[in-house]
């Protein structure tokens, strides 16, 4: 679930209202996992491009973890929204297994391959970047929990990159609303059927 918190919404709106010297501006995020934020593991840079104009602005067909391509340069806002990255236990299960399917078969159509050294190597150092590096353990059972959440994805996504079928997983297309302020179509994407000023967003 997204949370377009008040503070965000106003500033995207005086943003719009604004001459808009740029096409395209991030968002940073505040992420909560089992209902309490994650201030570290990584997370603490987490931004994504959310404000574009939807004529300067698109996302390549990638399965997983696609940026969005901009023509120029990329603003920031200040204020974060919030991102409920993981509601359960089920959710993280479910969310996983998504994405390594995703993440698989984009390594199939990349043409990507490992050995027995990325398969162990990778994971682990996936857990020591985010738990110990990026000070995931200041965050705790938290902390903990999503290094090796991050640890076995990599595992279930070589794994299933052995016989990764891409199609069968649809491309990620980028779904946007549009938001207009003064005859400026300006796309606003917060997920699939989101609407600019709704309080909470959901999307897994």
């Amino acid at each position: 679930m997204l949370r377009v918190t008040p503070k965000l919404r106003d500033e995207i709106l005086r943003t719009l209202e604004g001459p808009l010297h740029l096409w395209a501006y991030s968002v940073g995020r505040l992420n909560f996992m089992l209902g309490k934020p994650v201030r570290f593991s990584g997370l603490q840079r987490d931004r994504v491009t959310r404000l574009f104009h939807k004529g300067h602005a698109r996302y390549p067909n990638k399965r997983v973890h696609a940026d969005l391509l901009v023509d120029g340069a990329t603003g920031r806002l200040n204020a974060k929204m919030d991102h409920f990255y993981i509601r359960t236990f089920d959710h993280m299960i479910s969310k996983m297994t998504r994405y390594a399917n995703w993440g698989a078969a984009q390594m199939y159509i990349d043409g990507k391959t490992t050995n027995i050294l990325g398969i162990i190597g990778h994971p682990t150092a996936k857990f020591v970047r985010d738990f110990l590096i990026n000070l995931g353990f200041l965050d705790g059972t938290r902390g903990r929990d999503l290094g090796r959440h991050a640890r076995l994805l990599h595992v279930l996504e070589i794994r299933q990159a052995l016989g990764a079928d891409p199609a069968q997983t649809p491309g990620q297309t980028g779904p946007a609303t549009e938001a207009r302020r003064g005859g400026r179509a300006v796309g606003v994407a917060v997920g699939e059927g989101r609407k600019l000023g709704e309080s909470i967003v959901p999307t897994e």
